[in-house]
Parts: C-alpha cells; sequence; structure tokens
C-alpha cells in the first residue's frame, strides 16, 4: 500500500462507465441508512482493495451545487477512515469496485456523513466476511 494512505489518488477512484454499470447490473447491496452500498468483487492488479465511486440521486436534490457538496463531504468522509476497509481487505486479499449512494433527504454535516459511514464500513465488511 502507498506510503499516503490518508489520500484519494486517481487509481483509487471508480470512474470505468463498463465497470459501474455492471456492479448496477451484478453487483451485490447492502443498505446503511443514509447510504446505500453498492459493490462486486473482482480480481485486480492494483495495489489498492477497492476503487470507489459517490453518487446523489438528482431526483432528491436537484441543484448540482448541493449535490456536489455532499459528494464532497462523503469523500472527505472517506478518505479519512478508508484504511477501516484496507486493512481488513488486504489481509483476505480482496479487491472489489464500490459505490456509495446518499439517499437522505437532508443535506447531513460533515460529522455525521462521517460517523454514518464508519457504521457503514462496519456493516460491508460483516457482509463480505458472510459471503466468504
Amino acid at each position: 500500500m502507498p506510503e499516503k494512505i490518508y489520500s484519494l489518488t486517481r487509481e483509487e477512484r471508480l470512474t470505468s462507465k463498463k465497470i459501474i454499470d455492471k456492479i448496477f447490473e451484478e453487483g451485490m447491496s447492502l443498505n446503511a441508512q443514509p447510504f446505500r452500498l453498492l459493490w462486486l468483487e473482482q480480481e485486480s492488479s492494483s495495489t489498492f482493495p477497492v476503487q470507489i465511486a459517490f453518487a446523489v440521486p438528482k431526483k432528491i436534490f436537484q441543484k448540482a451545487v448541493i449535490r456536489n457538496l455532499i459528494k464532497r463531504r462523503m469523500r472527505e468522509s472517506y478518505r479519512k477512515n478508508k484504511y477501516l476497509l484496507y486493512h481488513p481487505l488486504i489481509g483476505k486479499n480482496i479487491h472489489c469496485s464500490l459505490i456509495i449512494l446518499y439517499l437522505c433527504n437532508e443535506i447531513l454535516k460533515t460529522r455525521e456523513i462521517e460517523t454514518h459511514l464508519i457504521q457503514s464500513f462496519h456493516k460491508f465488511l460483516a457482509a463480505i466476511e458472510k459471503r466468504a
């Protein structure tokens, strides 16, 4: 794993339209309010165990400014706490692509998003453990 543990590099971001479509079609999902996690385990030669994307539905928040604000808060919370995912997944040699959808109808503060995201990580790891 790279030295910069508290960064979110380009290689860590999920940008492939094919993989994103495949996650929505074939992937596993988990509801952990205010988020829904969608993931797909796959082989990867990447040094990162998770490739991630964040989404905020346009139906809930029509203004792009608000959607971008929420995604910025989600990315920052993920960046600071991704080690909670990395260490268990590296230990099990699991690579996955992950999409986190924001489903709450109100704009949460960064601290609340971070707390809920950590809880979502624990549920995600429990689901991975159950499948393995």
